[in-house]
């Protein structure tokens, strides 16, 4: 991640990682998922907690949300990366005339804004 996208995310900054482990509850053991990220302070903070004790309520999983969620910071800077290179061959399709592909690489192109801003909390 560059400085300039580090000073334009208000999120914790990543990598952040999923850690799972069993808590010990009343009504039985349950596991559960917390995302982490580094904390200067602290070593490491929770993000956010998904686990099976979720799940007693809403009957949903919500591990394999809780592993996206963890990915979400490196998913992020990923495609804040891969934006100019879509941006560069919507431009050189469209120069080569295969408007087709220029087609696809535009949409690509709103979606990956449209995915940033709302990751940015920004309106697309």
């Amino acid at each position: 991640m560059t400085a300039e996208q580090t000073t334009r995310t208000a999120h914790t900054p990543g990598p952040w990682i999923l850690r799972t482990r069993t808590v010990k509850a009343q009504d039985g053991d349950y596991e559960m998922s917390e995302v982490l990220a580094p904390n200067p302070e602290a070593g490491m903070k929770g993000v956010c907690y998904a686990g099976a004790h979720f799940s007693v309520v809403s009957g949903i999983d919500s591990t394999p949300d809780a592993r996206l969620i963890a990915a979400a910071p490196t998913l992020l800077a990923a495609l804040e990366d891969a934006l100019p290179l879509l941006q560069f061959a919507t431009y050189w399709t469209d120069k080569a005339g295969d408007y087709g592909a220029r087609a696809r690489y535009a949409a690509a192109v709103k979606q990956a804004e449209a995915a940033i801003a709302a990751a940015r909390g920004e309106d697309a």
